[in-house]
């Protein structure tokens, strides 16, 4: 009787855990794959920004290469020129974090977005990003940058 009671309680664990589909969903794509590129920062106080419908990536102002941020997502809203992102961040913990500020907890819950604004000239394309903190039951603004990417020529696709 254990064994069935113990195999039971192990079917019905796994199936809730196979529902859950808070940050690992199944796979997506954005609509726009101009969203698939590498974001490159237009100010020297962001740093790059690496996207994928189901994670984040930040890099620090002074080297792309020096990841600051990383965020496991869920793709929330996804149009030809908007994504939404839900994503829990965790940042990396060490002196040369461009965010020493924080202290103690290093994970965070964020809403990131990202919206096509304009062509600056032909080889930038203007991402606005703005990032929400979610604190108890309450969001707030806490930052906003633009990127550039380069546009995607449609007329080669024939």
């Amino acid at each position: 009787m254990k064994k069935i009671i113990f195999i039971l309680g192990l079917f019905f664990s796994s199936n809730i855990y196979a529902t859950d589909t808070s940050l690992t969903n199944k796979p997506q794509h954005f609509i726009n794959p101009i969203f698939n590129q590498p974001l490159k920062p237009l100010s020297r106080t962001a740093g790059w920004a690496y996207l994928t419908p189901t994670s984040v990536k930040f890099s620090a102002p002074s080297d792309k290469n020096l990841i600051d941020a990383t965020g496991q997502c869920r793709l929330i809203e996804n149009t030809k020129d908007f994504i939404k992102l839900f994503c829990h961040m965790k940042w990396r913990k060490d002196e040369y974090s461009s965010m020493v500020m924080f202290s103690g907890n290093y994970t965070t819950d964020w809403y990131c977005t990202y919206d096509i604004k304009k062509l600056f000239f032909k080889t930038c394309l203007d991402i606005e990003e703005t990032i929400y903190e979610i604190q108890d039951e309450h969001i707030k603004k806490i930052s906003s940058a633009h990127y550039c990417v380069t546009p995607i020529d449609n007329s080669k696709s024939d």
